[in-house]
């Protein structure tokens, strides 16, 4: 998780070092094993358009119409969303494109292939990723960088984030900690 940045490496060595000499004990490395496979599959995109798509499209299915609207006027899906959006250029796409729509909508996975790939997921990311780095180490909790900056959680993280600093060009860094039994800051001794 470091190594693709300089200013992150550098403020990320910084934390730790303030963190070794608040009396933090510093197990480095601690890698975990699946790292490379997860980075190069695309499990968690998959999973994330499809969940989007299916979400989506039930909240669209809810929706009633704005005053003054028919009821032809309100996607009900999202390939409805889409051709909306081409119909209302001007006013929908000037800022954001609407790429990942497009791509979630040409997603074809069956249930069962979506849970496969979400179970998939999961053992890579806990059964053999953190879970096993946290008993293999015996540690209260994983540290790590952000990213690039700092970026939004994902849905079903537990992680919390630090500011670890403002450089060039002005964009907040951090540091995240994740607790050392999953969800649960409540087990740690160090919160």
């Amino acid at each position: 998780y470091t190594g693709y940045h300089a200013q992150t490496d550098a403020l990320f060595e910084a934390a730790v070092t303030e963190m070794r000499a608040a009396g933090a004990v510093i197990v480095d490395p601690a890698d975990l094993a699946t790292a490379e496979e997860m980075r190069d599959s695309e499990g968690e995109l998959q999973v994330l358009m499809y969940e989007f798509k299916r979400d989506l499209e039930a909240y669209l299915a809810k929706r009633l119409p704005i005053s003054g609207k028919s009821e032809r006027d309100v996607p009900r899906t999202l390939d409805d969303l889409i051709q909306f959006n081409l119909d209302h250029e001007k006013e929908e796409l000037t800022v954001f494109g609407q790429d990942m729509l497009e791509r979630c909508e040409r997603l074809k996975l069956t249930e069962a292939e979506y849970r496969e790939i979400l179970a998939t997921n999961r053992r890579l990311a806990g059964r053999e990723g953190i879970d096993a780095v946290l008993q293999e180490h015996r540690l209260d909790a994983i540290v790590a960088p952000t990213g690039s900056p700092a970026g939004k959680q994902g849905p079903g993280e537990s992680w919390t984030s630090s500011s670890a600093g403002r450089p060039p060009p002005r964009r907040w860094w951090g540091i995240r900690l994740s607790p050392c039994r999953w969800g649960s800051w409540a087990n740690c001794r160090w919160a």
